[in-house]
């Protein structure tokens, strides 16, 4: 059997090297909005709108030297 590892939250913000991140729900409220804080997400999408919302996100907080201006999302 595989060995599953386990990562405290705090341990896998400080490997982000400031990278933003962007949050998926799954499922628990509670624990989102904790996850949000200990993780620093800059945005948090619901699962159930990914389709709409996923790719407007990436753009939204991509580095400003990319030319997001190619990707219709309307």
């Amino acid at each position: 059997m595989p060995v599953k590892e386990h990562f405290a939250p705090t341990e896998i913000k400080s490997s982000l090297n400031g990278a933003k991140v962007l949050a998926i729900t799954f499922g628990t409220e509670d624990l989102e909005e904790e996850l949000l804080g200990v993780l620093g997400a800059v945005k948090l999408l619901d699962k159930m709108d990914l389709a709409d919302q996923l790719i407007p996100a990436i753009l939204e907080l991509a580095p400003a030297h990319i030319n997001t201006e190619q990707f219709d999302c309307s």
